[in-house]
């Protein structure tokens, strides 16, 4: 009977270990005017101590803000970055129902690359895409970056993102459902195609990458 309950105990902690596996997330901001809320919503203390994060920022342009690191307060740091670029930029446009075009093919492909080329070493790999902008280009190459994902052996997690004035407030005609519906229809198929989920209304970080943690790594 002892032995028949200890071994069960290995067996309960086999399974929990899988399902805490550490995560390699790499976060896909978009740094357009109004979308300063949603990025204030991304916690550092969400992620555990053996994560590592990486940063991609991306409006016309896409760029890497931070590579995979595990340092809090420098993960800190860049998301307070990615919002005074957001600020500083918001007087320049109309925000009043705006559709902004984004790059968002490279700002995943410069996130595939991000992670380490080799094996995965039982770590979790997620993209995690916060959007709200219009990207044409995405519906034309869903193959490129579905390939692109599969070889980095990661999981994709799109979030719809609404744009909100410096009150809070909705700004008018921002909150079509989705977004922008052409684009977010090929996030949705690029994350059932890489076994992730979209988050197309309310979401939260720490619910996204609870659910990553219990996913086997895909190499």
């Amino acid at each position: 009977m002892r032995v028949s309950f200890l071994c069960w105990i290995a067996l309960a902690c086999g399974a929990g270990a899988v399902q805490a596996q550490p995560l390699d997330t790499v976060l896909v901001l978009e740094t357009t005017p109004g979308t300063e809320q949603a990025i204030g919503l991304i916690r550092p203390r969400d992620f555990r101590e053996d994560d590592r994060v990486a940063v991609i920022g991306f409006d016309h342009s896409a760029r890497v803000l931070q590579p995979l690191t595990a340092d809090r307060e420098i993960l800190k740091r860049t998301l307070r970055y990615a919002g005074t670029r957001i600020t500083i930029g918001a007087g320049s446009g109309n925000l009043s129902g705006a559709t902004w075009r984004v790059d968002l093919v490279r700002a995943i492909e410069l996130a595939c690359a991000a992670f380490p080329g080799e094996e995965t070493g039982g770590r979790g790999r997620a993209i995690v895409v916060l959007a709200a902008g219009e990207d044409p280009n995405l519906a034309r190459q869903p193959g490129t970056l579905e390939r692109a994902i599969d070889v980095a052996g990661a999981r994709l997690y799109p979030v719809a993102v609404y744009r909100v004035d410096e009150r809070g407030r909705l700004i008018a005609r921002s909150r079509s459902a989705p977004p922008v519906p052409v684009t977010w229809l090929g996030l949705v198929r690029l994350a059932d195609a890489s076994g992730g989920r979209a988050a197309p209304d309310r979401w939260d970080l720490q619910e996204i990458l609870s659910s990553a943690r219990r996913q086997p790594p895909r190499r």
